[in-house]
């Protein structure tokens, strides 16, 4: 796999099976909304132009963003102003648990075949608060993915509660 991805992907050395939590129902069932989650992170996350050890609110953004470009793209429209949601998110604590690994990708574009290099990270984000006008995005983020190169695979995490 290593050779065949050309440096394009992140391919940790070694992989270690952790528990493994299975999501029940379709994404619309919403479970007991928590005040405490957990984003852990199982695919790195662009970080290219984010010091997330600083500014883990970006984390949220980049999940906005995808959210809403996601249903642009299925001819849909979030109901919700983006810019609240975001105004909303500052209001949460945000942390990073545990070591952030940092890691440089290659990345290209198919059309241009131009080729550089993605600076993408893994790590656990606690995050607290009231989570009620999140928690559906949270939801929505675990299945789709979030941030630049999520098409790849990048940007996965398993949604925990705290």
């Amino acid at each position: 796999w290593r050779k065949l991805s050309s440096g394009q992907f992140f391919i940790p050395k070694h992989i270690e099976i952790g528990n493994a939590i299975v999501r029940q129902g379709s994404i619309g069932k919403m479970e007991k909304i928590s005040n405490d989650c957990i984003l852990s992170f199982s695919s790195p996350l662009d970080t290219e132009r984010t010091d997330i050890t600083f500014a883990p609110q970006r984390v949220i953004q980049k999940l906005l963003t995808r959210v809403a470009l996601i249903c642009r793209w299925h001819g849909a429209k979030l109901d919700v102003d983006l810019q609240a949601l975001y105004d909303n998110s500052r209001s949460l604590e945000m942390s990073i648990s545990g070591p952030v690994h940092t890691h440089k990708v290659k990345t290209g574009s198919g059309r241009g075949k131009q080729w550089g290099f993605q600076e993408v990270s893994l790590f656990d984000l606690n995050i607290s608060g009231d989570l009620s006008l999140l928690w559906p995005y949270l939801c929505i983020g675990e299945v789709s993915h979030i941030g630049r190169g999520a098409v790849k695979g990048f940007g996965r995490y398993n949604l925990l509660n705290n």
